[in-house]
């Protein structure tokens, strides 16, 4: 029974019919639960591999995690005035993004990892989950640890000027205003990683175009952005809601099976619909709506480009030109006899 389980997992159901153009997802949402069906056991997988990557920062998490405990227990022990010198939440949050530092740098390129499989999975496109998942690791490790520094770093800068207008707001409540608009900026800055990724994996850009894009896709289409970045937290926010301790541990469960990989296959359906809607089009031969159902005209122009980028298997024979009738000579004149001239006698 398990060895047709798992025959069934790999290989699929020998009866299922394959899939023809007449009965393709005929939109993104129908693809994305199509797809879902498909990958759900390689997201189990692909979510395993992604957690050995995040270790350090899990580590390193559950450890100011234990501090922060320590630090409440003391406060309602015996007040603020029972915590050891220096030491409050914020100091200890900001402790934690400089750790991060270091704590997140296997995690940037494995990010990009799977980005790139869950991409081709989202669009009905074959991957495998190691060969496809090392080789967006390979192909884009420095943008990654690029992405993870800079991201750390506007964290950290845009927290402490955050604290700074809250802070002076005191004394000038005008100054709220600036960090209502730093924190607005924090949360777009946040949402830009779903689009990040995948393009970083999907086009050859430099850092610059690669964030300046993001970042402006993002803000384009910021609803739909805040949207896909809720759905992919809610089982946090639900068990940091409840604090519940069944739901504590299925919420612990879900992300440690199934949930990590389970976010960015989300992403990647979400960035390839504003690729295919904003990118694709301006570049000349990029696939368009991979995976869903297309019209007869362009199935035949599909089927068209690509006969034409095919090389013929063997060269067709040129037609010999046709000899061109020589031009007929002129018919032989007779030659001009000067005529005599009389002499003068």
């Amino acid at each position: 029974m398990l060895g047709g389980f798992f025959n069934n997992m790999y290989y699929g159901k020998g009866n299922k019919a394959d899939y023809t153009p007449d009965n393709l997802p005929a939109n993104r949402r129908a693809l994305f639960f199509e797809m879902l069906k498909v990958r759900w056991s390689g997201l189990i997988t692909l979510n395993i591999i992604y957690l050995i990557f995040l270790a350090p920062f899990i580590f390193w998490g559950w450890m100011n995690l234990q501090l922060l405990n320590e630090l409440i227990r003391s406060v309602i022990e015996g007040g603020a005035s029972a915590l050891p010198e220096g030491l409050d939440v914020w100091s200890l949050l900001l402790t934690f993004i400089l750790g991060n530092f270091v704590a997140l740098l296997p995690a940037g390129p494995a990010t990009a990892g799977v980005a790139r499989v869950c991409r081709c999975w989202a669009r009905d496109e074959s991957a495998w989950v190691w060969t496809d998942f090392w080789q967006g690791f390979r192909e884009n490790w420095k943008q990654s640890i690029a992405t993870v520094l800079l991201g750390n770093l506007l964290l950290y800068v845009m927290l402490v000027a955050i604290r700074w207008y809250f802070t002076m707001a005191s004394g000038n409540a005008l100054l709220l205003v600036p960090g209502v608009l730093m924190i607005v900026l924090l949360a777009l800055i946040t949402l830009t990683h779903i689009l990040l990724y995948p393009m970083m994996v999907s086009y050859e850009l430099s850092f610059k175009h690669l964030v300046r894009n993001a970042f402006i896709l993002t803000l384009g289409r910021a609803p739909w952005s805040l949207l896909f970045g809720l759905l992919a937290v809610l089982p946090l926010a639900v068990f940091v809601v409840t604090g519940n301790g069944i739901v504590m541990l299925v919420a612990l469960i879900y992300y440690a099976l199934f949930g990590l990989a389970f976010m960015w296959f989300l992403f990647a359906s979400y960035a390839n619909w504003v690729f295919d809607t904003y990118i694709n089009p301006r570049i000349d031969g990029a696939p368009i709506g991979m995976g869903l159902r297309k019209d007869e005209d362009e199935w035949e122009d599909q089927e068209q480009q690509e006969e034409g980028e095919e090389a013929d298997p063997e060269p067709k024979p040129e037609a010999k030109p046709e000899p061109k009738p020589e031009p007929e000579k002129p018919a032989p004149q007779a030659p001009r006899v000067p005529k005599p001239q009389p002499s003068a006698n």
